[in-house]
This record gives C-alpha cells, structure tokens and sequence, in this order.
C-alpha cells in the first residue's frame, strides 16, 4: 500500500502494514456457564483481503502468544479467535465499522461469515492442542475510542458452548499481495475555494479563468493528486445583455445534496449521497466537444492499473431521474436508463471501455457505489461519458449528464 493509503488508515484509528500489536482479551465457556480461568490474548492483527462490489473484507484475528511456564499446557498458540468482517458503509471502508455485527450463514454486509476460516479455537484446562469449533450463533460489537478499538462478542460454538469475550486496544493492518492498493486519490488535499455567489465549497474553472478574447476562460488541469490531474474547461457566456456560467469537464466539491431543487442549479456541484468529504463531480457534455477538457478526463502521469473507484449521482442526476421514469410515448414507452460510461486509453489508443449504471428499470444509484475497474488494465487516461435513453432529436441527451468519483484506487 502507499504512504497515501496509510496515512489515510491511520487517520482513521488505523496503521496499514505496521507490526502487531499486543492486545489484551477475557475468554469464558463451557455449557452456557463461563469458564472459571481466564485468557490473556497477546497478539492480534487484521488483514484487508480487499473489495467486490459495495463491500470490503477484513480477517480479524486475535490470539494467545506462547508461554515459556513450567507446567502450562496452553502451548502452541493457546486461545485464538478469528473472524472475517464484512463492511458496506462506504465512507469508512478502511477501517473496522463501528456497529454490531451478527454471526450467521448469510453472506450479508456486516455479518461475520461462517465459512472453513471463521472458527473460534477453545482451549480448556487440560488441554494441550486445542478444541477447534466453528462459531453458530452470537453478536460481535465493534467500537472505537481515542485511536483503540473495544471488540466485545458473546458466540456459541458448534458444541453449544457460549463464549464471552472482550478486546481493547490499538489494531494493526496488513494487506494480501493480489489486493495491494499503490495509490488512492481521495481529493482531500484540495482547496475549495469557492466562497462567492451562489456556489459554496467547491473548486473549478471560474477561479483560474483568463481573459480569452474578452471571455473569462478555462482550459486546463484543475487539480493533480498521486500522478493524476483533473481537466476541466470553464467560460464565461454572455447572452442578450446577461452572463452566466458553462462549464463541463471536472469541478471538486464537499456538498451533499438530497434535496430537489427542480430547475434551481444552485446545487448542481451536490452529491445524492448519505456521505461524502471531498469528491469529483463530472459533467459530460451534450454535445460535440469544443475545448480539449470539455470531455471529463483524468490523465495519468505513468501508465496505472485502476483497481476501482466510487460513483454516485450527482442530486440533478438522481432527482431527473426519478421524476422521469418513463420515456418514450404511449405503446412505445419504456423505463429511462442512464449510464456512466468509462474509456480507458494507454498512448493515444482506447484499450476499453466499461459501463456503470446511474439509473436502470426504476432504480436509481442512491448512494456511493464501488466499481471494479482492473478489466481496463494499463491506462494512461480515463474519458467518461454519459449515455440514455431519454434523447432529444434536436438538442440531445434530455438528462443532467452529471456524476460523482472518488477514492480511485490505483496499482
């Protein structure tokens, strides 16, 4: 992972790739009745086995270090407990979600999943290898305070055992080779300097604008993040005695927006999300480009593999669409589709394309949603565009052709 990454981690509680940290753990079972003796957990980690759609995978383990006394069976690792968390809430996805997780045979975001490599091993007194036994039933609670987790769990095994215990301290992360994250580009080093007019926390072209044949003009790089930079392309236009904005390309932006607004655009840098801190808002043009960063574009210093990125829809997009949910006339009416199209180019030749729904048979993209793009392999430069159904003869795409991007994750 990269300094990026772990720094990111650790400002969420966490430290990727650091050594282990000593924990401290209270074990009790036996037929519904705690046992007697209690264990002290000495060492514990988490791995991050990496992502599929909407979810990340975490192997937490906890266990007993060896003990060198004279006369103690509780050899060869001792009491150790090891569970696979699963988390769906995207703003916190590198990290152990606060929140209860429930133990069963569903594979459903925040559960802990019962499969060959979620057990629970039960080490009695007397015993010298230990008593391996899957885990049945129970709830795990996940919590974190001034940079320590508390992990507290009551589980039965499947003997029927109930077993108690409690953890506090500091986690470590380390990461599998396959699902090694180079780079992330989270946009949080940004400066939304917009604090004027109708507009508030964003960054785009109106700010670095020039005169360009008496037209306030942009064409350029907006922000550049781990070898990455942002097009964007801005003018001022002027019509029957009045000015206003036209932009296309990329803007940065901090608003949350689930409020619809109609035709006021005063929102139009908003992201229809339950979460967001800094974020891309793209928007695509409806129409033949004009300028060289009219297209949304994120240009790549070296040639990149693109693990995955989040979308969402930007708030004039989501609200379009669920006002509009037919298109087309009587007979010949069917439900609006949208889709976020992505073209991946390595030295001036396209090597793919990928497509991510915004919107399809009634459903509309209502929150941030992972999206696995490693099919594209080496690129130097993304182009996205929007695509629809919903498309006037004469003018063109009828929809909001905005979207929103964030933590790009590169290899």
């Amino acid at each position: 992972m990269s300094i990026m990454k772990m720094n990111r981690l650790m400002a969420a509680c966490l430290s990727l790739l650091a050594a282990v940290l000593g924990v401290s753990c209270d074990l009790s079972h036996g037929n519904n009745e705690p046992l007697s003796n209690e264990k002290k957990l000495t060492d514990g980690r988490v791995e991050y086995q990496g992502g599929e759609e909407n979810l990340r995978r975490y192997v937490v383990t906890l266990r007993a270090a060896t003990t060198t006394k004279a006369g103690d069976n509780f050899k060869n690792n001792g009491v150790s407990l090891k569970m696979v968390m699963i988390t769906a809430d995207p703003s916190r996805w590198d990290e152990l979600v606060s929140g209860q997780y429930a133990v069963g045979n569903e594979v459903e975001p925040g559960t802990i999943l019962l499969d060959e490599n979620s057990t629970l091993s039960v080490f009695g007194e007397g015993s010298y290898a230990g008593d391996p036994a899957a885990l049945t039933a129970g709830t795990v609670t996940v919590a974190s305070f001034n940079g320590k987790y508390e992990i507290k769990g009551e589980v039965t095994d499947a003997e029927n055992r109930v077993l108690e215990f409690s953890f506090y301290n500091e986690l470590s992360f380390t990461s599998t080779g396959s699902e090694t994250i180079d780079k992330l580009i989270d946009f949080e080093d940004a400066e939304l300097t917009a604090t004027s007019g109708e507009y508030r926390n964003i960054l785009w072209g109106r700010e670095l604008a020039v005169d360009v044949n008496g037209t306030p003009t942009f064409d350029g790089i907006l922000y550049t993040e781990q070898g990455a930079s942002l097009g964007s392309y801005y003018y001022l236009s002027s019509y029957d005695g009045s000015s206003y904005d036209v932009w296309n390309g990329f803007a940065l932006s901090s608003n949350i927006s689930t409020e619809d607004l109609g035709w006021d655009y005063s929102n139009q840098f908003g992201v229809f999300a339950s979460s967001a801190s800094i974020f891309a808002i793209g928007y695509a043009p409806v129409s033949a480009p004009t300028a060289q960063y009219d297209v949304p574009t994120i240009e790549f210093a070296e040639p990149v593999t693109v693990s995955s990125v989040d979308v969402a829809n930007a708030n004039k997009t989501y609200f379009y669409c669920q006002n509009t949910p037919m298109v087309g006339e009587d007979d010949a009416a069917e439900p609006i589709w949208v889709n976020l199209v992505v073209t991946g180019s390595l030295n001036g030749s396209e090597v793919g394309t990928l497509t991510v729904e915004l919107a399809k048979d009634g459903n509309v993209l209502s929150d941030w949603k992972m999206v696995d793009c490693s099919s594209l392999g080496q690129v130097d430069k993304l182009q996205f565009a929007v695509e629809s159904n919903d498309v006037d003869p004469t003018w063109g795409l009828n929809v909001p052709s905005y979207f929103c991007l964030d933590n790009i994750e590169l290899q």
